[in-house]
């Protein structure tokens, strides 16, 4: 109980703890101030949390959405050194978390800020650029057919060999770097395999009854007759088989 009635001490005083902390991080290990990484996660309360205002039910990474909810704020430099953290209402994404988060920061002007696909927002890659910030972010949404014969060939520290892509917009403002690992995409096939497999499996029986034959039927454009003789077909050369 005297750890927990500490912790709210503490707490008043989080950001003077946190800068001095960050720099004595910062001379001890020569750190350079030029990246920033901001993620955002989420943690949840056993109780019902009545006095938490930032507490609501929403979706848990950890399956609790059962329970009343924060989402953390992290900020970290290119060493991995926290150097903010900070609470919000529960599955927030706007860019004005963002802006919150890097505003007592201090951080010099055409700083590297990098963020994972999650929280990349449209709205947060804009504001960092308004804001004179460069950005490091996973594209979200589309699939893109990755050439090969444009594309470069590395080793990485677990000898897996990837490909890489690289391509200016058409403004000249961003640089895309389209990554392919042969590793992942027989791990992603293999997935995707199995997937349709139980949905066949699943589907199958369910189209030898009348009902779904005749709904078949109607999105085809064929007759019922016909789609009920192909599923007598199927299932006589089933038997013989």
């Amino acid at each position: 109980m005297s750890l927990y009635r500490a912790s709210d001490v503490l707490m008043k005083h989080r950001e003077v703890i946190e800068t001095r902390l960050f720099s004595t991080a910062r001379t001890l290990f020569d750190l350079q101030e030029t990246v920033t990484l901001y993620d955002l996660s989420n943690t949840y309360f056993e109780g019902e949390a009545k006095h938490n205002r930032r507490a609501r039910r929403g979706r848990s990474k950890e399956k609790r959405s059962d329970c009343p909810l924060v989402t953390l704020g992290l900020v970290l430099d290119g060493s991995g050194f926290v150097r903010r953290l900070q609470t919000f209402a529960v599955n927030v994404s706007e860019p004005a978390t963002l802006a919150s988060m890097l505003a007592g920061l201090a951080t010099p002007a055409g700083a590297l800020v990098v963020m994972d696909a999650g929280i990349a927002t449209d709205a947060k890659v804009t504001w960092l650029v308004e804001h004179g910030y460069r950005y490091l972010v996973v594209r979200r949404g589309g699939m893109r057919q990755f050439d090969e014969t444009s594309s470069v060939t590395i080793e990485t520290a677990g000898e897996e060999l990837l490909h890489l892509q690289k391509e200016l917009s058409p403004d000249g403002k961003e640089l895309c770097l389209y990554c392919h690992s042969p590793n992942r995409q027989l791990q992603e096939e293999a997935m995707l395999a199995q997937s349709c497999g139980r949905f066949e499996t699943g589907l199958h029986p369910g189209c030898t009854e009348w009902p779904a034959q005749h709904a078949l039927s109607h999105c085809l454009g064929i007759s019922p007759r016909v789609v009920l003789r192909s599923g007598s077909d199927q299932r006589n050369a089933a038997a013989s088989g």
